[in-house]
């Protein structure tokens, strides 16, 4: 474990949820390229894990670590659209029900 964490602090403080951050925006950083590959949900993932593991081999991005990202940022309250985004993908998810049942056979 990283020296900077104590060694009583569980995974669950509250300081080290991922919807608890402050935003800066460095000035003259490189963008990545198109189609990079996840780097940057990498990076976001090796970040989360560090003071629990230094096994760089073992992080693997996948769907659900792009979908924690994802609802963490959305949560975020840096996010100044995080209802306009919930209240739109509550609505997709009935829409995409209401399509299901339209769909499904009737014994």
């Amino acid at each position: 474990m990283h020296d900077s964490f104590s060694e009583d602090l569980t995974p669950f403080w509250p300081d080290r949820i991922l919807s608890n951050y402050t935003l800066h925006e460095p000035k003259y950083i490189e963008q990545q390229t198109p189609e990079s590959n996840d780097s940057g949900v990498w990076v976001s993932k090796w970040m989360t894990e560090c003071p629990f593991r230094s096994d760089y081999a073992n992080i693997i991005t996948n769907t659900a670590s792009r979908m924690k990202l994802a609802i963490n940022l959305v949560k975020s309250g840096n996010n100044v659209l995080n209802e306009d985004v919930l209240a739109k993908a509550a609505q997709h998810w009935k829409d995409e029900d209401e399509k299901r049942d339209h769909y499904r056979v009737k014994w």
